[in-house]
């Protein structure tokens, strides 16, 4: 008795998952509700992927990736549980629902290859110009895919619309057009974001020798510095501003401005306090050695202090100087980068 109960229960099932798909439009809308629920999610894993930010942590990352492929599995899942659409006894179409299924699987694909390389790519990034070079390529790929098999679904979708005679306000193909705007905005991103980056990772490199107290190699790598600031300003001059928002590349070269007067005068009191230090050292060290000391040579090692001491004194008002310049630009265009994707995030 009770297996007839169940057997009768999934006809009843069967039956009224039937009635509810009975017209095209309704069978159409419930696919491609599945398709929007995804690409929200998909959408806010997005942006927290297409630059490198501290407010994105690889946490929070992980999260909204796990998000996503929820969305897809649920989709597909209920993707696969819809019969084929009968418009009446002679016309059955598996066709539709089938490349429905096949779009959500590809995007599981997608998302578990190419864009969870993305996100290990993007952790690190920031270690040197080719690594950021390679994460922003790779999004962009990834992208240009996604896009792809959306406007492969969208024709599958449109095929299935024009055959049961659906009127045009159900053809719009929102998600490529979606994903289009993303590689829009990150290619744009990518060209404002490496003239940036090229001379940032080369004022890196001046702190590296500041820190090592090589005089020969800041004085090196400050002439490079300046000339990678100053090409980079003269090409930022010709990128117009994305959709009348300048930002990018106005904080960009502002950063970029002060990198190249930095170079000019601002690292002359580091290079002067690394020979004094130098000079310090040694006299010190012949002071040291002695057990006796006499009036001149407590002279000149007093005058040694002296010396040392003022060139210390300039040294740390400049790196002082450096930090908070330096921190202030930076900051702002992290703001700027961070409210260009906010503002320009697309949505379905």
């Amino acid at each position: 008795m009770r297996i007839l109960i169940t057997v009768i229960g999934c006809f009843l099932l069967l039956s009224a998952s039937a009635q509810k798909f009975k017209h095209a439009e309704k069978y159409m809308d419930h696919i491609t509700k599945q398709q929007k629920k995804v690409m929200k999610e998909f959408f806010s894993y997005n942006k927290s992927i297409s630059y490198v930010s501290k407010k994105h942590t690889p946490k929070q990352i992980q999260g909204k990736y796990n998000d996503v492929m929820q969305a897809i599995n649920e989709a597909k899942s209920n993707i696969d549980s819809m019969p084929s659409f009968k418009r009446d006894s002679t016309h059955k179409d598996s066709l539709y629902r089938d490349s429905a299924s096949s779009y959500f699987r590809q995007f599981g694909l997608l998302l578990s290859n190419n864009y969870n390389k993305v996100a290990t790519l993007q952790a690190t990034a920031n270690q040197s110009y080719a690594n950021m070079e390679a994460f922003l390529a790779a999004k962009e790929a990834a992208d240009k895919k996604l896009k792809s098999l959306n406007e492969r679904f969208y024709a599958a979708t449109l095929k299935f619309a024009n055959s049961n005679k659906l009127s045009d306000s159900t053809r719009k193909d929102l998600p490529a057009k979606a994903v289009g705007e993303v590689i829009e905005t990150g290619n744009y991103f990518k060209k404002v974001y490496l003239i940036f980056f090229k001379s940032y990772k080369q004022e890196t490199d001046i702190q590296n020798a500041i820190e090592r107290k090589d005089a020969n190699d800041l004085k090196k790598s400050a002439k490079d510095l300046a000339k990678s600031a100053q090409d980079g300003q003269a090409v930022l001059d010709t990128i117009s501003p994305f959709k009348k928002d300048k930002s990018l590349v106005t904080d960009s070269k502002a950063v970029l401005t002060y990198y190249e007067k930095e170079t000019d005068n601002k690292l002359d009191p580091i290079v002067n306090y690394f020979a004094a230090a130098k000079d310090f050292d040694e006299v010190r060290s012949r002071f040291n050695s002695k057990s006796g000391h006499s009036g001149p040579d407590v002279k000149k090692f007093k005058k040694s202090v002296k010396v040392f001491n003022k060139a210390l004194h300039k040294y740390n008002k400049a790196m002082n100087s450096i930090y908070k310049k330096k921190k202030s630009l930076l900051s702002k265009l992290d703001h700027s980068t961070h409210s260009f994707f906010k503002k320009f995030k697309p949505g379905y």
